[in-house]
């Protein structure tokens, strides 16, 4: 039996806010009539908060997920184990109707042994702390459905107010009344995995032969007894640690036949579906609320950042702000595991920036920086504005603006200010915890860069965002150039904090580096110094000879030494990069 769950990924496919108003909402996420239907029965509760949620996506449309699982239809049994119901449940079985009651739905869903509807025995929790719904639950499912139209499910999720202000985590609901983007992600339970590639699919139709219904509560049951007292089934994984050489070795791997690395789920039982910080399955997130005391909807977006920064010119009697294109994105890409994890890193999903800005607020901007980088996080120029901006009405302004007009400061302007820079000291064990569900999608270390090293990102993400050339923020540029470096010099305190909340030994956590033919401060390094860069890495000779010195010369006691004198070379005409550049030079 194995856990699985949705994980983050950098690409958006479709999900959007339902435009406000309630009933006659405008069907901007192409909503499902009988979701409407459902919806329009609803009536404000002061005990709950409702919402409509995209839970996942069908894979044969939208791809494995981000942890090469696919949920969907597989053509190798011609069975869809996502959209499955008994068979009793059908049509014209003894609960005909079921589709469109949810009495009948809720009341004989939640003993389903897999499928999508067994969603309705799933809790709500908030990044995906799961173990006891009575200990950690705030909610239930009060309705599922299959969208054909968009390829995926959709639930209306019941919030409990009250406990969950007493589970601390009414911040999340005070993100969905603003109208943020809020993520979900889905936990279910698979009592084996098959591999894409080597499962052999005779085996697997001859175990199917032995399910009786009145001895097995699904195939897949049948199937697994099979495999444990008949004949192993190749390809056919209890446990990960079950795993065939091809997701130890090639997760996510397109092979030259064309054939892609990842495992089938055919029989999963969702028992949770959570609220967390960074995107879940592809398509999941809120599209829809009813509050308790209030209409129905979404907020609309705030002004333009030309008209904030109107204002602000004549509130600081600057200049006119000048937005400025960043460099042409370099079409050849060049081969090497350095280049591919530059890819890699300007690929990958931001941060939920009203997220950044409320830990800021609660934990101090060096706390929340500091225990980001303890976790293998560094910060994009643009989150960075909204952690630091906490605090002044104007760069906290600016900082929005720019995010909903992709926009960001130029952090490749010279000046170093060390008013950020992060410490082992400022590290929190308690915020860690809370952000433990973006490693994922954004640690350096081992065991997540991994995973996304194998998504084959997409150069055009690299060099994607214009840059503000202005007073407003050049402040900001030096503070970011000083935390960047803070980064290096601090790592060999920082880095070990990982091992205080996350449940890998170091062994297990180089072994997994090992395995990817990497060293854990090697391709961290190539991560943090080629992320969010406004030019591509490989158009700079010189930054292409340090990449090279940090893959093969680099070890990880040398680290913060090289952090110390890429601190001391950044001064008023330098920045992180050009200092990480000649501190390197001398190195070599």
């Amino acid at each position: 039996m194995m856990l699985k769950r949705a994980l983050a990924s950098g690409e958006d496919f479709g999900a959007y806010l339902l435009t406000p108003g309630h009933p006659g909402m405008v069907k901007t996420a192409g909503m499902l009539p009988l979701v409407e239907e459902f919806i329009a029965t609803l009536r404000p509760d002061p005990r709950y908060m409702y919402t409509l949620v995209n839970a996942m996506g069908y894979s044969e449309f939208y791809g494995a997920n981000s942890n090469r699982d696919y949920y969907g239809y597989n053509p190798h049994l011609d069975f869809n184990g996502l959209l499955h119901s008994p068979e009793d449940c059908g049509a014209h079985g003894e609960y005909s109707g079921w589709q469109t009651d949810p009495v009948v739905q809720s009341r004989v869903a939640k003993t389903w042994p897999f499928g999508y509807p067994s969603f309705y025995g799933a809790a709500v929790y908030a990044h995906h702390k799961n173990t006891d719904p009575n200990s950690f639950g705030f909610g239930d499912v009060v309705f599922a459905a299959r969208n054909e139209a968009m390829k995926r499910i959709e639930l209306v999720m019941r919030v409990d107010i009250d406990l969950a202000a007493t589970r601390g985590h009414s911040a999340i609901l005070d993100r969905i009344k603003r109208g943020e983007r809020t993520d979900v992600s889905m936990g279910c339970k698979v009592p084996f995995d098959n591999c894409s590639i080597c499962t052999d699919w005779d085996a697997m139709k001859q175990a199917w032969k032995g399910y009786d219904k009145k001895r097995h509560t699904s195939p897949g049951i049948a199937i697994l007894a099979y495999h444990r007292t008949v004949k192993p089934i190749r390809g056919l994984a209890i446990t990960k640690a079950d795993y065939c050489s091809h997701m130890v070795e090639q997760p996510g791997v397109i092979l030259p036949d064309g054939q892609k690395v990842f495992v089938y789920n055919d029989f999963p039982k969702f028992f949770d579906i959570s609220f967390v910080w960074v995107g879940a399955d592809r398509t999941a997130r809120v599209m829809w609320y009813m509050g308790a005391d209030s209409s129905p909807g979404m907020k609309q977006r705030p002004s333009s950042l030309s008209e904030l920064m109107k204002g602000a010119a004549d509130m600081t009697k600057t200049a006119s702000l000048e937005v400025v294109k960043s460099a042409e994105i370099e079409k050849e890409v060049t081969g090497g595991l350095a280049r591919k994890i530059e890819l890699c890193s300007g690929s990958e999903v931001d941060l939920p920036f009203g997220v950044l800005a409320e830990f800021s607020k609660m934990f101090g901007a060096k706390t929340l920086l500091s225990t980001l980088g303890g976790l293998g996080i560094p910060l994009k120029p643009q989150e960075f504005h909204h952690v630091v901006a906490v605090g002044s009405p104007l760069q906290e302004s600016i900082s929005k603006q720019a995010a909903l007009n992709n926009v960001t400061f130029m952090s490749s302007l010279p000046g170093s200010s060390d008013r950020y820079a992060v410490s082992a000291e400022f590290f929190s064990e308690k915020l860690a915890q809370q952000l433990l569900d973006l490693l994922d999608a954004r640690s350096s270390f081992a065991p997540h860069l991994h995973q996304r090293l194998g998504a084959q990102p997409k150069l055009a993400a690299v060099s994607s965002r214009q840059v503000i050339d202005s007073t407003l923020v050049h402040g900001v540029a030096a503070e970011y150039n000083g935390y960047r470096g803070s980064l290096l010099k601090e790592a060999s305190s920082l880095f070990p904090k990982y091992y205080s909340v996350v449940p890998v030994s170091a062994a297990d956590m180089m072994k997994v580096a090992s395995s990817a033919g990497l060293l854990l401060s090697k391709y961290t390094v190539v991560h943090w110094v080629s992320a969010h860069l406004e030019k591509v890495a490989s158009a700079d000779e010189e930054l292409r000879r340090a990449m090279k010195y940090v893959m093969s010369d680099l070890s990880y006691n040398k680290l913060s030494g090289l952090g110390v004198e890429v601190c001391s070379r950044m001064d008023s005409k330098t920045n992180f990069l050009d200092a990480f550049k000649l501190a390197v030079t001398t190195a070599l």
